[in-house]
């Protein structure tokens, strides 16, 4: 090889990004989003995953532990029909998103900064379509033989606003859920919480609230089945998805101690 000849290093796409991301000059790459979304009687994963809920039997479709309470925020989608009437051409083909968990919007200001009250689509208003209340609900599905490593894949599922009644409730109907004669989640919770507050050696008081802060810690596991729900007026018919919390991690001395003494460090 002569003196001015350069030799080309052979390099793969994903050496040549891995170069860039530790110079700086690209993002590092992020492993799949995993999403899971209820289709029918089933838990559709974007991995190819299938988790069947058996109405008939009730059996869950899966038992996983809850990563925290669901990432709130209201939603909606522009189609371009949509975009022009609301004057955002930029949002067509698109959602507008505001999340309750950041002060700067919290059903106060969308996407780019718009109000959402202003928006002609925004969730008070009568009209329909319009951005409608949901959650991001992050979890880990236990395998099989009831052993986390905590390395599972973290899923998540988008729920829909008859979902977030059936975690949470509502106002008017604080026990209830979306689907009749069944305690939302919470409720489900505070309740599994009072049965073990003898074994805990709490006050009911104090359990639900170590449940509370076991949930937001990811320490509560629930059972995951899919109901469906009908309108009696059309007919029609969608499915909801019930969580059912089964457990909640021991080790909740501190937590006792902490609520005795007022502290909370």
């Amino acid at each position: 090889m002569s003196s001015n000849e350069i030799q080309v290093a052979t390099l793969t796409s994903e050496e040549i990004s891995a170069i860039l991301a530790a110079a700086g000059a690209v993002d590092e790459e992020q492993e799949q989003f995993h999403r899971i979304k209820v289709d029918g009687q089933s838990f559709v994963a974007n991995d190819d995953n299938i988790w069947f809920s058996n109405p008939k039997t009730k059996e869950p479709a899966f038992t996983a532990r809850i990563m925290g309470p669901p990432s709130q925020f209201q939603s909606f989608w522009f189609t371009q029909e949509d975009a022009i009437t609301a004057n955002r051409p930029e949002m067509a083909n698109s959602f507008c998103k505001s999340s309750y968990d950041n002060p700067q919007e919290n059903r106060v200001r969308g996407t780019n900064g718009a109000s959402c009250r202003d928006c002609q689509f925004n969730p008070f208003s009568d009209r329909r379509p319009k951005c409608s209340w949901k959650g991001d609900l992050q979890f880990q599905i236990v395998p099989d033989d009831g052993m986390l490593t905590g390395e599972e894949v973290v899923y998540t599922l988008t729920l829909s606003t008859t979902g977030m009644i059936q975690w949470r409730g509502t106002r008017v109907n604080p026990k209830g859920g979306s689907v009749p004669n069944t305690d939302n989640t919470m409720h489900a919770l505070a309740k599994l919480a009072l049965s073990l507050a003898p074994e805990w050696g709490m006050e009911p008081e104090q359990a639900i609230v170590a449940a509370l802060t076991a949930l937001n810690n990811g320490m509560v596991a629930a059972e995951f089945r899919i109901f469906r729900n009908t309108n009696e007026n059309n007919g029609q018919t969608w499915s909801i998805p019930v969580i059912t919390p089964v457990h909640i991690e021991t080790g909740l001395v501190d937590d006792k101690q902490m609520l005795e003494s007022g502290e909370d460090d």
